[in-house]
């Protein structure tokens, strides 16, 4: 591409820098990431892939499944108790549970079991955003090896990182074929993030962007 930007660009969060053409010494790192390579926590999500990611960061302070299922329970209709869920019952505030979808990130930070720590630790790994399908070509390492042997894992971080993981190559080093679930091509839901620094001041910007080419408003 012609494009600066496009001729650097990933999608699995990799940073990339540019330079201010108008301000001599700004360096702007850019990192995008594809939500729909991530574990979405919609509605309580995949709930053996929430609880696999949570279970990476338990410590005494957490219990994975207690979690898990809290998140199911907060989002769901009704005020059945998931096993090692939690209901009105478990909360000292009015409203809690929602039982709706999740509003904000900082949402969960109310759902039993989760402490900001955890919150923190799993941010990068995790959407609030309902997905029409899963794409594992872009995912993060820690997503990846829920799902693949380490060694695979391994052998893909590395193809992509060296810009060398065509899609025939991620079949052949994941095993995995698509379905109507799982799609290898990125979505129009992104994260970015831009950092500029100049000196010793460093800005940072975090957007969400829904992009649809071929509709009358391309991107939201």
């Amino acid at each position: 591409s012609e494009s600066v930007i496009a001729s650097q660009w990933n999608f699995f969060n990799k940073e990339f820098t540019i330079q201010d053409e108008l301000v001599d010494n700004v360096t702007t790192t850019i990192a995008i990431q594809d939500l729909n390579s991530l574990i979405s926590l919609y509605r309580g999500g995949d709930t053996n892939l929430v609880e696999g990611l949570l279970s990476r960061f338990a410590d005494e302070d957490t219990n994975a499944s207690v979690v898990t299922n809290s998140l199911v329970d907060w989002q769901d209709f009704d005020s059945l108790i998931s096993i090692n869920g939690a209901e009105h019952e478990s909360y000292s505030k009015p409203g809690m549970p929602t039982n709706m979808p999740l509003q904000s990130f900082d949402e969960i930070l109310h759902i039993k079991g989760v402490t900001p720590k955890l919150a923190e630790q799993i941010k990068p790994y995790i959407t609030i955003l309902p997905q029409s399908f899963f794409n594992p070509k872009n995912a993060p390492r820690e997503v990846l090896s829920l799902l693949l042997p380490s060694e695979k894992v391994d052998n893909i971080i590395r193809l992509r990182d060296n810009d060398l993981l065509t899609l025939d190559e991620f079949r052949l080093q994941s095993g995995m074929v698509m379905d109507e679930t799982i799609y290898f091509f990125t979505s129009g839901l992104l994260r970015v993030t831009l950092k500029t620094m100049l000196n010793d001041v460093v800005l940072t910007k975090e957007l969400y962007v829904f992009i649809q080419p071929n509709k009358k408003h391309p991107y939201i």
